[in-house]
């Protein structure tokens, strides 16, 4: 053997070594603590003084603060992101609630008065937006449930982001999100038993302080669909070579064998989408889904592999559904010339949320 080819060989046993030593040595918590970014862990402690644009909730894991108001963004009283322009109680105009990501409200980069709902109100409606950063259809359907159902809506449109399957079986968010620098929280899921959804609950958010992660770690590992990650780190992540392996390995599990764009739970977005309907329905209302893009650079699958979008649009067409396809939206927004995202290249321009108005319009003021 050459003497390189020694060096390689002793350095790779050593990283072995301390691979498999160091979770003997090391606590969870500490591991946790190397897992998260100090932004993270500022974030956290904000979010739990309630110093946050985002309050913890005990029922969706987090919900937007009311009466809050930074740069562009600014909530009501109920935390939704609402133009005040008519009262909610009018029964001349549709009344519409937005619900989903902040795909839906529109983020920082627009105003209030550039939003989908607010664009729906020029049309024609009044509108009242609780579309909140990062939530998945499982907690839009518990918000809906718990927090907003007594409002009487005459529709509800969800809007459901690109990935939204990935979210639902993810209960703390840098594990699915370890980029995600703002919101390192935890979130409840539904899981599929037959034909059944079952709840399980957030963990508390008093799991986040730092002196109580063993216990947040304890509960993602038996209901977190991507604790694998932080596992994959504990083992993996503190030697640079067997950290670049792992490196290599997801993106190769991703680009080329397309885990990465399967569902990781079938049928269970729909299951969500019908329940949200039924509860929607049975309050006197409609519910009518807006399905969103791929972001701009948003890498797609293995060309063997079938498109998710479509995948997903078919998936609720065929459940009766009412639909309205965003991707053709936004794609006509950028044909025409028009910048279809905003300044962060992720949420959408006032040219793209006023041509998804228009869409939804065509829908609800129809009936």
């Amino acid at each position: 053997m050459s003497r390189l080819g020694l060096v390689v060989l002793m350095v790779l046993v050593a990283e072995i070594g301390a691979a498999l030593l160091l979770p003997m040595l090391v606590s969870d918590e500490r591991y946790l603590d190397w897992y998260l970014t100090d932004q993270q862990i500022s974030a956290e402690r904000r979010f739990l003084r309630s110093n946050h644009v985002l309050l913890p909730d005990s029922v969706t894991g987090w919900r937007s603060a009311p009466n809050w108001r930074e740069g562009t963004w600014v909530t009501d009283s109920l935390g939704s992101r609402s133009t005040g322009r008519f009262e909610w109680s009018r029964s001349d105009r549709p009344r519409v609630i937005g619900l989903g990501s902040s795909m839906m409200n529109g983020d920082m980069g627009v105003t209030n008065a550039e939003t989908i709902t607010a664009y729906l109100e020029d049309a024609g409606a009044t509108s009242l937006n609780f579309g909140t950063m990062l939530f998945g259809v499982d907690q839009a359907l518990l918000q809906f449930r718990h927090r907003l159902i007594d409002l009487g809506p005459d529709w509800v449109v969800v809007g459901i982001d690109s990935g939204a399957e990935a979210a639902l079986t993810n209960t703390y968010v840098p594990f699915l999100r370890r980029s995600e620098a703002n919101m390192p929280f935890v979130k409840p899921r539904f899981v599929l038993a037959g034909d059944t959804l079952v709840e399980i609950p957030a963990a508390p958010n008093r799991l986040l302080g730092s002196d109580r992660r063993q216990a947040l770690i304890d509960h993602t590992a038996i209901y977190d669909g991507y604790a694998g990650r932080f596992e994959r780190f504990r083992r993996m992540g503190q030697t640079p070579g067997l950290a670049a392996l792992a490196w290599v390995g997801e993106k190769v599990n991703n680009r080329i064998l397309g885990s990465g764009y399967r569902d990781p739970s079938p049928g269970l977005l729909v299951a969500l989408l019908e329940a949200l309907d039924t509860e929607v329905d049975a309050a006197g209302g409609r519910l009518l889904v807006l399905l969103l893009p791929p972001r701009p650079g948003e890498s797609g699958p293995p060309p063997w592999m079938a498109d998710p979008f479509e995948r997903r649009r078919s998936d609720v067409s065929r459940a009766g559904l009412r639909v309205v396809d965003g991707r053709s939206i936004v794609e006509a927004v950028r044909s025409a010339g028009d910048d279809a995202y905003g300044p962060d290249g992720v949420h959408f321009s006032p040219e793209a949320n006023r041509a998804l108005a228009a869409a939804l319009w065509n829908v609800i003021g129809r009936d």
